[in-house]
């Protein structure tokens, strides 16, 4: 079953045009970059209750719900601009960074991207130890494309990724966007993630991503996710006594 939150388009939306707006204007009073506006929508979404919606019928209510309720709009019009001032008055390293690159990083090409692109989801999963399957502790994981770091869509997300236990041994990463030719195309990716750590074998795990080029938005920061199955890492020297 597809959920989607109807709350989180409104947010977008309104996020999109107040920055818009301040774009036009000769003396913006709120950062506007891409990462700025994914920070302030987050605000705004960690704020208010989801109205979510699995079916046509649910979509046309719910909107009919929101269309007429003027103060739910004004409330999240408020909280946006609240959320704005925030991100603008604490500037993140990463504002206006639209990508993390390195000499060896493929993909992420120097200028902004624009019309049809292949837009890659958020890829997670989890590294555990092959020994207590606990959450491995204090290692790297990095994703590869032709044998190289992919691009990371902006300073926010890591490659390679720290893991810790922490966080449950959890990685994440948003890989730039690549471009197309046409608008439809379809393209297969061969990615792999990789582990080389001198207390551990070396790990590879290969895997392909089938995306749909769409003409792509600048300021577009709806995630979509691509869980991969847990992996495991076995200690050298627990392999040599087996």
């Amino acid at each position: 079953m597809e959920l989607h939150n109807l709350v989180e388009d409104e947010v977008i939306q309104i996020i999109n045009e107040i920055c818009d707006e301040q774009e036009r204007s000769p003396t913006p009073a709120y950062e506007t970059s891409p990462a700025c506006r994914v920070d302030a929508a987050c605000f705004v979404l960690n704020r208010v209750p989801p109205r979510y919606v699995s079916s046509a019928r649910g979509f046309a209510h719910t909107m009919r719900d929101l269309a007429g309720n003027s103060q739910s709009r004004v409330d999240l019009v408020a909280l946006a601009h609240e959320g704005l001032r925030r991100v603008s008055r604490n500037r993140r390293f990463y504002y206006g960074d639209p990508a993390s690159l390195s000499s060896t990083s493929v993909g992420g090409p120097p200028a902004e991207l624009s019309g049809p692109t292949f837009v890659f989801p958020v890829i997670t999963g989890r590294i555990l130890s092959g020994v207590t399957f606990e959450a491995a502790d204090d290692l790297e994981v990095e994703l590869r494309y032709q044998d190289k770091p992919i691009a990371m869509r902006d300073a926010r997300w890591q490659n390679p990724f720290p893991i810790s236990a922490w966080v449950g041994g959890t990685y994440s990463f948003l890989p730039y966007p690549f471009p197309a030719d046409y608008d439809g195309q379809h393209g297969r990716f061969e990615l792999a993630l990789a582990v080389d750590d001198p207390r551990f074998e070396s790990l590879r795990y290969y895997f392909s991503l089938h995306l749909v080029a769409r003409n792509y938005e600048a300021h577009e920061f709806r995630l979509e996710e691509y869980s991969l199955p847990d992996l495991f890492v076995l200690p050298r020297e627990a392999k040599q006594d087996t």
